[in-house]
Order: structure tokens, then sequence, then C-alpha cells
């Protein structure tokens, strides 16, 4: 996983050194995360259900073509869900990551509207557990490090910088440690994100 995160980084830096000559533009955004975990014969908990954390980041365009673009951006996302193991009362699990999309970018014709897919490594600062009387549990120890997943998604940007975006990310690895789950257990992230941004 750490070499997906150096490929990452290097072809962030070869695209900004190559791009055709074209005006490089940054932005800001930041809004709300919808998350999910998805969990296939784990034997840790049979559902989940969505829980809401914060998406804040920078982002960077760099042309390549006409219409195309490499985005790649930093971002702080809260993911996780929430569950119910056995008799417990529900939990909240919560996820902290630093996230790098690499996301390659289509504006359509001549409008502020634009598509992006890519992939996304992820790492993990933080997890933990807490009921609803507010006592947290840090179960990091349960959690892999690196996260990689899929992202798809489309926004609008007004002339003015302003920006409105959608985004699903589907995750492709297990989060869970192995030693946690059965033979052929998985634990995978999934969530939903609405940003509001600024391009300038």
């Amino acid at each position: 996983m750490k070499r997906l995160l150096l490929t990452a980084l290097l072809a962030t830096l070869l695209s900004a050194g190559y791009a055709q000559p074209a005006k490089i533009s940054y932005g800001l955004h930041a809004g709300l995360n919808m998350s999910n975990l998805h969990s296939e014969n784990s034997g840790i908990v049979s559902k989940y259900t969505i829980k809401p954390g914060l998406n804040a980041g920078i982002e960077v365009w760099i042309p390549l073509c006409s219409h195309f673009s490499l985005q790649p951006g930093l971002d702080y996302a809260q993911m996780g869900a929430r569950y119910q193991a056995g008799e417990t009362p529900r939990l909240s699990y919560k996820e902290n990551y630093l996230a790098l999309p690499l996301l390659v970018n289509y504006q359509v014709a001549k409008s502020g509207l634009a598509v992006y897919l890519g992939p996304q490594v992820a790492y993990l600062l933080n997890a933990s557990s807490e009921n609803k009387e507010g006592t947290t549990l840090s179960v990091a120890g349960y959690a892999t490090k690196y996260d990689f997943s899929g992202i798809v998604g489309c926004g609008y940007y007004l002339q003015n910088g302003l920006g409105l975006s959608a985004r699903y990310q589907k995750g492709l690895i297990n989060v869970a440690q192995k030693a946690y789950l059965g033979s052929d257990g998985s634990v995978k992230n999934n969530g939903f994100s609405i940003l509001l941004g600024y391009r300038f």
C-alpha cells in the first residue's frame, strides 16, 4: 500500500511537469460524508448503518488536454458506520483518514459542469468506537492502516469560483485486520459525499 501511495504522488508530480501549457488552478472544499461499511462473512457485525462525518481538503486541477485535467487532492475524511453487536446498545464506529484522491476530470463543453473518476489511497489516523453515553474506546488495532478505493462524481462550478459536487466512494480492500475476520470475510468502506468548494 505504501507503494501505491508513492506511485500516486509520483504520477501527480510527473503530470504537473508534462501537462500542456495552461492555467493550473487550486481549490478548497468541505462538506458532508455519509459513510457506511459493507460486511461479508466477517463474523464481526452483520449489519451497519450510515454515519455522517466531515470531508475537507484541498485540490489541484492540472490541464492535460482539451476538456481533460488531472485532479489530485489531499483530504481529511471521517468514515465509519453505526452498528450493533449482540445485545449491546448501538455503537458508532469512527475512522479518521488522510486521503489522497487522484482523479481524471472531464469538463463538459464550455460549461461549469464536470465529471470525474479515479483511485484514492487513504492512511488511517485513528479509529474509535463510541456508545450512546459518549464513552469512547480506541479500536485502531482492529483496523488496517491503509484503504484503497475508487471514486466517481460530478460537480458544477460558477464563474465566481463557487462550486458544488457530489461523489461516491467504493472501498476495494478490507479495512479490518484479517485476525478478526472469517477466512473469506471482508469489511469495506463505502460513502457518499456532498461538497461545497471554491476554486481560484
